[in-house]
C-alpha cells in the first residue's frame, strides 16, 4: 500500500506538471495570435519602424546586423547600373528589369491574405529559425560547388549559399521517385524536379540550377524601398561633406559615434577621398539595403565614391556607422 500510495502520489504530481504546461502553451499560443493578428489586418509596408518590430519579435535588433532582404524603390539610376554602364551610359536593360520589379513589389504588398494561408503566416515559415548544418552543397552560377548554410524554418528548408543566394524548399521520396522545389523568394523565381531514381537526389540538382538561372539570365535581387529617414540623414550627410563643419553640433549622429570616428580624421579622409575624385557630376539616389541601412554614389570627374551608412534603431534614427571610399 505504501509503494501504490507513492506511485499514485507522483502520478498526480505528474498530472499536474502536465496541466500546468497546457495552461502555458494555451498563453503562449494566445499571445502569439495576438502578435500577428494586427499585422494581418492590413497590407505589409515597409514603414520605417516595420523591420526593427520584426526583428524585435525574433529576438534580434536591427543595429549593424545584415538583412537578406534589399530592396530600393524610385531612384533613377542606381549603383549597379553606373558601375556596368561604362563611359556614362545607363543599363537599360537593368533599369527595365527594375522597373518590373517595383511593380511587383507593390502587388505584393497589395495583395490581401490567400484563403489558405495568411501573409504573416508564410513569413514565419520562410524565416530561417534553427541552424541546420553548414555544408558544400552549394554552387556558384558556373557550377563551381561553394559553402551552403543550411536552416530550419517551419516545415520548410532555408538554403544560403557562397553567392548569398537564400533559397526556401522541401523535397521528399520514396524507392524509385525524388523530388525537389525550390523557390527564390529575392529573385521571383522557382523550380520543381522529380526524378525516377531512388530518393533521387533532386535538391542537390536544384542547388546547382538555380544559381546558373539567376547568372544567366542577369538576375537582380528584388528592390527594398527607401525609407524617408535614410533619404533624409543621406541629404544631411552630403551637406556636411567633405568639411565636417559642425558635424558634432548637427544633431544626426547617434551618441557613439564621435566616440567612434575622430571629427579631424573624418574630415582628412573626406578631402583626400574627394580630391582624388575632382568636381562631383552627380550623386545618385540611395539603394537601400534595409530600412535603416544604405550606401549612394557619387560620380566625379576623375573617380566616384561610394558612400555608406546605418541609422541606429531609434526614434528618430541617428547616424550610428559610416564608411567612405574610392569606388
Amino acid at each position: 500500500n505504501g509503494a501504490h500510495g507513492a506511485i499514485d502520489r507522483r502520478h498526480g504530481q505528474v498530472q499536474q506538471r502536465h496541466a500546468q504546461q497546457l495552461v502555458v502553451e494555451g498563453r503562449q499560443a494566445q499571445r502569439a495570435e495576438q502578435r500577428i493578428q494586427p499585422e494581418d489586418a492590413k497590407p505589409v509596408e515597409h514603414t520605417e519602424d516595420c523591420p526593427a518590430q520584426r526583428r524585435s519579435r525574433r529576438g534580434g535588433g536591427i543595429g549593424h546586423q545584415e538583412m537578406e532582404a534589399k530592396k530600393d524603390r524610385g531612384r533613377n539610376v542606381g549603383v549597379h547600373e553606373v558601375r556596368h554602364a561604362g563611359d556614362g551610359g545607363v543599363d537599360h536593360a537593368a533599369a527595365k528589369q527594375r522597373g518590373r520589379r517595383h511593380g511587383r513589389d507593390r502587388r505584393d504588398r497589395e495583395e490581401p491574405n490567400s484563403a489558405i494561408l495568411k501573409k504573416s503566416s508564410l513569413k514565419e515559415m520562410h524565416f530561417p529559425w534553427n541552424f541546420n548544418s553548414m555544408n558544400n552543397r552549394g554552387f556558384t552560377g558556373a557550377g563551381e560547388p561553394c559553402t551552403n548554410v543550411a536552416f530550419y524554418g517551419y516545415g520548410l528548408r532555408i538554403d544560403k549559399n557562397c553567392n548569398q543566394i537564400t533559397s526556401v524548399g522541401h523535397s521528399g521520396g520514396l524507392p524509385g521517385f525524388g523530388s525537389d522545389w525550390k523557390i527564390l523568394p529575392n529573385y521571383g523565381v522557382g523550380i520543381v524536379t522529380f526524378t525516377n531514381g531512388t530518393y533521387g537526389g533532386a535538391a542537390l540538382m536544384n542547388n546547382q540550377i538555380l544559381p546558373f538561372i539567376v547568372e544567366k539570365a542577369g538576375l537582380l535581387p528584388n528592390s527594398f524601398p527607401v525609407s524617408p529617414i535614410l533619404k533624409q540623414r543621406q541629404n544631411e550627410l552630403i551637406k556636411l561633406s567633405p568639411s565636417w563643419q559642425n558635424a558634432e553640433k548637427s544633431g544626426i549622429f547617434a551618441e557613439n559615434f564621435f566616440l567612434d570616428y575622430f571629427p579631424d580624421l573624418l574630415k582628412a579622409e573626406a578631402e583626400e577621398i574627394f580630391k582624388k575624385a575632382g568636381k562631383i557630376i552627380k550623386v545618385n539616389e540611395i539603394v537601400a539595403e534595409n530600412a535603416l541601412r544604405g550606401a549612394f554614389l557619387m560620380e566625379g570627374e576623375k573617380a566616384n565614391i561610394q558612400v555608406s551608412f546605418t541609422l541606429s534603431p531609434e526614434n528618430p534614427p541617428l547616424i550610428q556607422a559610416y564608411s567612405i571610399k574610392v569606388k
